[in-house]
């Protein structure tokens, strides 16, 4: 999976990815590591929640890319 997010504080954001990606076993990989293996498929935008409610939910969540 790849993150891009739009933020006014990058460490702030940078921590708070860190904090779910450790809280679910997964591991990051440094900026350009992986993005040559992804082709841009869509984005995704939620209203009404906040940014740990929708991660948490996405990482704990047994969702197959191809579902979306």
């Amino acid at each position: 999976m790849i993150i891009k997010c739009l933020t006014d504080n990058v460490n702030r954001t940078v921590a708070s990815i860190k904090t779910v990606a450790n809280k679910s076993a997964a591991k990051i990989a440094g900026q350009g590591a992986i993005s040559y293996m992804y082709e841009n498929l869509c984005v995704l935008g939620f209203k009404g929640h906040s940014e740990e409610e929708v991660m948490d939910v996405l990482f704990g969540s047994d969702i197959d890319v191809n579902d979306i």
